[in-house]
């Protein structure tokens, strides 16, 4: 059984850094039962996004890959189990505990801080398990943990609530809503190849 320690990437036109999908990106993320190769595809819309698709596939423990639809690729490194990098970019827990595995009930708090040449950011995640839910998608039916989150990425502004819901078997997000004043999206799985 092979963990994949990775934070995470929030996509909605493009990619842009800072979530990985949605907050179990806690301590880092822990995937399970993943083999080199495996490939995971999501469809984003909503606000800005344009009905962008982009996959991620599994290149081994503490490895990513995400792939834009026009073809960008760019390779996800996990430094250590609070530290990933992304592109220029390096994404770091700075404080927050344990949340792997997810189990119904659990609540976390967690900050973390994106750095790179152009910017500096700060994001605090405050989510709790709410239950397992069964999801019918695209891609097959899968049996999730549900988890929400209220999310905000610099004191200055308002925050934003977040829904995802975690395939219980290998920890891949399967679908995330997230909402904000004037706006949200939607990401589903659409595909996947194992």
């Amino acid at each position: 059984m092979g963990h994949l320690k990775i934070i995470r990437i929030a996509l909605t036109s493009g990619l842009f850094c800072c979530l990985l999908h949605a907050p179990a990106h806690a301590e880092a993320f822990r995937y399970n039962n993943l083999k080199q190769g495996d490939t995971f595809c999501y469809k984003t819309t909503g606000s800005g996004s344009k009905g962008s698709r982009w996959c991620m596939t599994y290149k081994g423990p503490r490895h990513l890959e995400y792939t834009s639809q026009q073809g960008t690729r760019q390779l996800i490194k996990g430094k250590n189990s609070h530290t990933i990098s992304y592109g220029e970019k390096d994404l770091t827990t700075i404080k927050g505990g344990k949340v792997w595995p997810l189990k119904v009930g659990a609540t976390w708090t967690h900050t973390w801080r994106s750095v790179s040449s152009r910017e500096r950011s700060t994001t605090t995640d405050k989510c709790k398990v709410k239950k397992q839910v069964k999801l019918n998608t695209a891609a097959g039916i899968f049996q999730t943990h549900m988890v929400t989150c209220t999310s905000q990425w610099h004191a200055r502004t308002k925050p934003y609530r977040q829904i995802i819901w975690y395939d219980v078997e290998t920890n891949m997000m399967v679908q995330k809503r997230q909402r904000w004043d004037g706006g949200g999206n939607k990401t589903l799985l659409v595909s996947v190849k194992r």
